[in-house]
């Protein structure tokens, strides 16, 4: 090189840095005098500095937010688990776009690599061919986690009054398939993709919306979380609502179509089992921490890092009235009966998405994936 710095050392015989040979390099490629040998050493440095960039992406695994993930991050579980894997944690903020699909969508771009939902709704994705791997299951859940709800100034006190009338909620949601039962357990089944019913249905583009069409007036009821989602546990707390019924006994929704489900995509999780492993570490032990009498201080940590009321998130977590916070189910062959019992119940409630197709035994087995439960090679549980 023309770089008197960059030649070798005449007393001690050494080379001058790496990085200070490379900077020389660029120099001279931009003066023109670059030879043919260094310009192969200059892009061997571009390439092996693209591959460093890269390797660092790939070192960040991207949870959503939620009260188990915020808390596992306060308390340090979330640096002890993903830690020793050689990866950082992001927490995506997904409140802010969690429209039906956003999550599905968020998921696909790699934007999250976890999602969670109930049965119902992970069954869903998959008869609609997103393919996805379950890889932790929650017990049933309880009565009060679906509810139908009116203005507090509203005339109506059975689902009878609202023959006739409309009932808010979105579609392929809990909220659609808690009203499937409760109106049909009361006589007045709702309207559903295949027949007209007794209660017209408007689908709602999301929660908020829905509450916002309930207190103008536009709806006359609402069938959804009344707890889980904020917009409608502030509502519920500040005396706009009414709750007019909830789940009958021994509901489908309560037993089998509520059960909390986290999934990744099936790819993803062949690619990284030890990174999902953790996650579900993550969310068993935060479970655990929860019910074992930890409830109000959960929900001061859930208050401060979901930026909600502290009255929100009290009602979320600390009510066991209508709190919801069952223990994860271990076993594969539990959860994936229930998957089936899941598919029957629905299809005779007049379901149109289980009326139209199902899963196959095959397909819920490879569903529900079995090295995470049980004994299973990356079992949450070991």
């Amino acid at each position: 090189m023309d770089c008197s710095c960059c030649r070798k050392n005449q007393i001690t015989g050494e080379m001058p840095p790496k990085c200070l040979r490379e900077k020389h390099i660029i120099i001279n490629f931009f003066k023109g005098k670059i030879k043919m040998k260094q310009l192969y050493s200059l892009a061997f440095f571009a390439l092996a500095s693209l591959a460093t960039l890269v390797n660092a992406a790939d070192k960040f695994v991207y949870i959503p937010l939620s009260a188990e993930v915020a808390i596992g991050a306060r308390k340090g579980w979330t640096d002890s688990l993903f830690g020793p894997l050689g990866y950082k944690v992001k927490v995506v903020d997904m409140t802010t776009v969690k429209l039906s699909g956003a999550t599905v969508a968020a998921l696909d771009r790699g934007d999250i690599n976890f999602a969670s939902a109930m049965a119902y709704m992970a069954t869903d994705y998959k008869l609609n061919g997103y393919n996805t791997r379950v890889i932790l299951a929650a017990q049933p859940t309880i009565r009060k986690f679906v509810i139908t709800f009116v203005a507090k100034d509203s005339p109506y006190r059975t689902e009878g009054d609202l023959k006739g009338k409309t009932l808010g909620t979105i579609r392929y949601c809990c909220g659609y398939a808690g009203a499937l039962e409760i109106f049909q357990h009361a006589g007045y089944p709702i309207d559903t993709d295949l027949k007209k019913g007794d209660v017209r249905v408007w689908i709602a583009p999301g929660s908020q919306q829905s509450r916002d069409a309930l207190i103008s007036g536009r709806i006359d009821a609402v069938s959804d979380h009344i707890v889980a989602v904020p917009a409608h546990a502030s509502a519920y707390l500040q005396g706009l609502y009414r709750v007019l019924d909830s789940l009958p006994d021994n509901s489908i929704y309560h037993n089998y179509g509520g059960r909390e489900y986290y999934y990744g995509k099936a790819d993803w999780v062949d690619k990284h089992p030890d990174l999902a492993q953790a996650f579900a570490k993550l969310l068993v032990k935060v479970r655990k921490w929860e019910n074992n009498g930890h409830l109000s201080e959960a929900a001061q940590i859930a208050s401060t890092d979901l930026r909600q009321p502290l009255g929100v998130t009290t009602l979320q977590i600390q009510n066991e009235e209508w709190g919801s916070h069952p223990l994860f189910e271990p076993s594969w062959d539990k959860t994936v009966e229930s998957l089936k019992k899941l598919q029957v119940e629905y299809k005779n409630l007049g379901e149109p998405l289980y009326l139209k197709k199902t899963l196959s035994e095959q397909e819920l087995e490879s569903f529900v994936d079995k090295r995470f439960f049980d004994d299973g090679q990356y079992s949450a549980y070991n």
